[in-house]
């Protein structure tokens, strides 16, 4: 067996006999300045050679025991209250060991995507002499549940740590808990450069024992997919193929020099990974996320350790699958107090991280802040959401950590203590009835007082689609009603940001209720968040699966519906054009990757959109697909498009847009003289087409290129800065207010 590394104790090792080096060695966890969980067992364990008598001494306490046959040792001290002092904790056999300054207090560990927990100190609190620690887990992922911490040591909170929240978090639960040691362990993800081969740690897949995904026999496609063997295999092949390449331009492989080099480099390193259960050494390969192998590498290890509680940040990488979120929470937590033997361990779900959080249009945050709903409603668990937690003007990534401390530290408290916590109200099911919805909870006791209006609410029916609605309080329930929308059949809550409908639903305590959606299995209108088209798949119509796409929330819903689509560069003018034509139409924007998605020749998506639905459709393939084109097919490839478009909308008008240009990033020259003659070739194209079947056309091109210099983000780029943005906008809304439909 492998011996546990000795991490504390390095230079006696160094000056020791080699006879002595394996007489007694620590499991990593212990170092210099660590705490220990007050008032439980502390189990202290670690190799020596077969058969060892050892001796562990702290605190007055004196526990001995002999090492199996393969040297494998462990004792367990009686409970500690809480010493913020420092003790020595000595470990005797045929050497002794020390680990000096043990404190006894609350630990808890920080855990999942990196995206809050890794926010820099330049925003932490100063600490000054408090008993905070922490103890900073590098990231490895494993096949197998692995037994030890990779090296880490314990260290002073706030002097070496690069985790704002961790220190924020520490000091506002040292507040509630007074003259109490805090111990912080993060275990955090990383998402490595790797071609695109491996998967975030940020999936709730890669967070989850085994046993919890293979009792689920609907996952079995995605652990096949997300496999290390598969991963390992497509990595291998990939990089031979690269390699090829690369050999047969340079002759030869070395350490990689740059950022083009390193992608061949990884999969050299990642296809000579042996088949064994250690973890690899090299840079990147130990960086596999796959099912469990996050949980396998970062906290299997620290499950023989007691802890307070465990702080758990989603990531983002579910927003593309959501659906079996909340199962797979539910069976991962169960799970996870199963493995440190604590059934009421506390776990607070911190988010999830609210991606795109000020940008109204972008739902997939909301649909995974509905999946992990039902952790709201788990014992000994807690449902954080923060999304009001962040300076939307400036699209901050970092919310007020400060303000989010001091939400979780006392609700951390209060679950650590095993006390009951009141956070917010759940809504947990919802009832049609006459023309209103009737959302039940799952602790009326938390709602606001009788008849207290709540916003953040949309309601659903076939011939309004989505209209913005509010709620009231009602005899322990919520009441949802809008005089424009009679026998509504479907309501969501929090499911887009807008400064006129804030989500106002919160508990005693100030803490957001997630966000709800009723829609999941009825006959509506499913949703692409920013132009993932798979997703709207998730939801098919009984009769076969389609692309559909989400009626935006309105508050007219008699006013025409208009559908903006378009690539990135659409990114940037969609909220000016829905706010110019505010009170003239409803805007639909959606924007995708790749414009209008695929090449010509292909099937196309169509986006659900129904026959005579749309007052107008103004539409654009973007820079990612028409110049792509085969010159001679383009244009007949594009009248084939433009007729099916027309068959669909029906009645509605057609906008086609005219790709903008490409700059130069030559000094003295405005525009790219390799790329621009193609986008003006295929924007006659289309200006002819569209002419010929009476169609509108958008010449944004002839907008931008004059100014194309100052309009720019930067030299050479093709998105454009605020003043560019704000000149595409008044162009689009300007094309679409002159081509609605006269008012009947």
């Amino acid at each position: 067996m492998k011996k546990l590394t000795l991490i504390f104790f390095a230079l006696a090792a160094a000056i020791a006999p080699c006879s002595a080096l394996a007489a007694v060695e620590l499991a990593g966890l212990f170092s210099d300045g660590m705490v220990i969980q007050r008032q439980v067992p502390v189990p202290v364990w670690g190799t020596a050679e077969a058969g060892a008598e050892i001796t562990v001494v702290l605190g007055g306490q004196s526990k001995k025991t002999v090492s199996d046959g393969e040297g494998r040792w462990k004792v367990e001290l009686d409970p500690f209250e809480a010493n913020d002092k420092g003790m020595d904790l000595r470990i005797i056999a045929s050497t002794e060991l020390i680990v000096r300054n043990v404190l006894v207090g609350d630990v808890w560990i920080l855990t999942g995507s990196p995206s809050l927990l890794t926010a820099p100190k330049d925003v932490s609190p100063k600490v000054e002499g408090e008993p905070l620690r922490i103890l900073k887990l590098p990231f490895r992922t494993a096949k197998l549940p692995m037994s030890d911490i990779p090296p880490a040591k314990w260290e002073v909170l706030g002097e070496a740590t690069d985790s704002a929240f961790a220190v924020q978090f520490a000091k506002a639960y040292s507040q509630c808990e007074k003259r109490v040691p805090v111990g912080v362990i993060t275990a955090v993800s990383e998402t490595p450069n790797s071609g695109g081969l491996t998967f975030s740690g940020d999936l709730i897949e890669a967070w989850a024992p085994e046993n919890v995904l293979s009792a689920l026999p609907w996952n079995d496609d995605l652990m096949k997919i997300l496999s290390v063997e598969r991963l390992l295999g497509a990595a291998k092949t990939h990089f031979e193929q690269k390699l090829a390449a690369w050999k047969a331009k340079n002759g030869h492989l070395e350490t990689p020099k740059d950022e083009k080099e390193y992608d061949v480099w990884f999969y050299e390193k990642l296809a000579a990974v042996k088949e064994d259960n250690a973890p690899p050494a090299m840079p990147g390969i130990d960086k596999i996320q796959a099912p469990s192998t996050v949980w396998n590498g970062l906290l299997a290890p620290l499950t023989q350790t007691p802890v307070r509680g465990i702080l758990f940040v989603p990531g983002i990488g579910n927003m593309g699958n959501p659906g079996a979120v909340g199962r797979i929470a539910e069976g991962m937590i169960a799970e996870w107090r199963k493995e440190w033997k604590n059934e009421k361990l506390p776990v607070l779900c911190l988010g999830p991280w609210p991606h795109g959080a000020g940008d109204e249009t972008y739902v997939a945050g909301s649909e995974l802040a509905n999946a992990y709903r039902m952790v709201a409603t788990l014992p000994h668990a807690a449902l954080i959401p923060f999304a009001d937690l962040y300076d939307t003007t400036n699209r901050s990534r970092v919310p007020d950590l400060a303000r989010l401390a001091k939400r979780v530290a006392p609700i951390a408290a209060e679950l650590g203590a095993g006390k009951p916590v009141a956070v917010a109200p759940v809504i947990t099911a919802a009832t049609p009835s006459g023309n209103s919805m009737v959302l039940s909870v799952d602790n009326p006791a938390l709602l606001p007082a009788e008849g207290t209006a709540i916003t953040g609410f949309n309601l659903y029916s076939p011939n309004t689609h989505w209209v913005w609605a509010t709620g009231t309080t009602r005899n322990g329930s919520i009441v949802v009603e809008h005089p424009k929308v009679p026998a509504p059949e479907a309501v969501r809550y929090d499911w887009r940001k807008h400064s006129k409908y804030p989500p106002t639903l919160t508990g005693p305590t100030g803490v957001p209720s997630p966000a709800f959606r009723s829609d999941d299995q009825i006959n509506c209108r499913g949703m692409i968040p920013n132009g993932n088209i798979q997703m709207a798949l998730r939801y098919p119509l009984p009769e076969k699966p389609v692309e559909a796409i989400d009626i935006y929330p309105v508050e007219d819903p008699t006013l025409p519906w208009v559908m903006t689509i378009g690539d990135s560069i659409h990114n940037g003018y969609r909220f000016e054009v829905r706010a110019m034509l505010e009170g003239v139409a409803n805007v639909v924007p959606l924007t995708t990757p790749q414009g209008s998605r695929g090449a010509l020749g292909q099937p196309r998506p169509l986006w659900g959109i129904k026959k005579d639905e749309l007052a107008l459709l103004h539409i654009n393939h973007g820079l990612h697909g028409d110049c792509k084109e085969p010159p001679d097919q383009y244009e007949a490839l594009l009248e084939k498009y433009l007729l099916e478009l027309q068959a669909t909308v029906g009645t509605g008008k057609i906008i086609w847009v005219a790709t903008t240009p490409v700059p130069s990033k030559k000094p003295g020259e405005s525009l790219d003289p390799k790329a621009n003659p193609d986008i003006i070739r295929i924007n006659e194209v289309a200006r002819k087409l569209t002419a010929k079947h009476g169609m509108g056309f958008n010449d944004l091109y002839s907008v931008i290129t004059p100014q194309v210099d100052k309009l720019t983000i930067s030299k050479g780029n093709v998105h454009f800065n605020s003043e560019g943005c704000q000149l595409l906008a008044k162009a689009v809304a300007e094309a679409i207010r002159n081509n609605l439909p006269a008012k009947k």
